[in-house]
């Protein structure tokens, strides 16, 4: 019987992964539990909607992809120095074909405003099902700006994204 690193104590979550570099001896890694994906605009942005992460595609010796599973979305930051008129920003879970921004909210509240605090937090929301916060090979985080930006400087959105370790069979971990 093969040993995955998620069916045993020694082999756990946290153990590292050999990573084949295709010029020579094999480096070892660990893995990050947990990701920031960063989006800065020193001037306003345009209205309309982009994608801000794309999770790792399925493992496959096919193509070398290595195995990354899923995330679950832990929360974003945004930041700015000058707020904008009205602007706002929403996060959504794209799957699929679909655009940018025509996916499901993943934030509690309809859009947070950027001509408000220069700081705010957007935790992940009780009211959400697991299955919208939980990414897939292959899901989006998209997000759209809306309303008037004009005015708006400096804007750093910084997207926090855990990898998702579930339960599995007897007990051990699956991703």
């Amino acid at each position: 019987m093969a040993l995955f690193r998620n069916e045993n104590v020694i082999l756990g979550p946290n153990a590292g992964i050999e990573l084949p570099n295709g010029g020579g001896q094999s480096t070892l890694v660990g893995l990050q539990l947990v990701e920031v994906f960063p989006f800065f605009s020193a001037a306003a942005p345009a209205a309309g909607s982009q994608c801000l992460f794309i999770v790792p595609p399925v493992a496959s010796a096919a193509t070398g992809a290595l195995p990354q599973g899923k995330y679950l979305y832990a929360g974003a930051q945004v930041f700015y120095t000058t707020a904008s008129t009205s602007g706002t920003i929403q996060f959504f879970h794209d799957t699929g074909t679909q655009a940018p921004g025509a996916g499901t909210a993943i934030t509690a509240a309809t859009s947070i405003a950027t001509a408000g605090p220069l700081t705010v937090y957007v935790p992940q929301s009780s009211g959400l099902s697991l299955a919208t916060q939980v990414f897939s090979p292959g899901d989006r985080i998209s997000m759209t700006f809306a309303g008037t930006m004009t005015g708006q400087a400096n804007l750093t959105v910084s997207m926090y994204m855990a990898r998702y370790i579930a339960t599995g069979v007897g007990g051990g971990l699956a991703y």
